[in-house]
C-alpha cells in the first residue's frame, strides 16, 4: 500500500511487475559469418564427395 501512495494511486501494471522479457540480442554478423562459413564447409565436403564418386565410376546423386 506505501508503494501504491507513493506513486499517486497509479495503477497500472507496468510501475508494478516487470513485463520486459529477456531477450537474447543476436549478432546477425556473426550467424552470417558462422553461416556463410558452414556453406564453404558443405561445398567443400559436396566436391569430396563428387571425386570419390567418380573414382568409383559413379555418378553424384546431387
Amino acid at each position: 500500500m506505501d508503494e501504491i501512495i507513493e506513486n499517486g494511486y497509479n495503477l497500472n501494471i507496468p510501475r508494478y511487475v516487470n513485463t520486459a522479457n529477456d531477450v537474447e540480442e543476436i549478432d546477425f554478423a556473426k550467424v552470417t559469418a558462422e553461416m556463410e562459413e558452414t556453406d564453404k564447409e558443405i561445398a567443400k565436403v559436396s566436391e569430396d564427395l563428387k571425386a570419390s564418386f567418380a573414382e568409383l565410376g559413379l555418378q553424384f546423386p546431387f
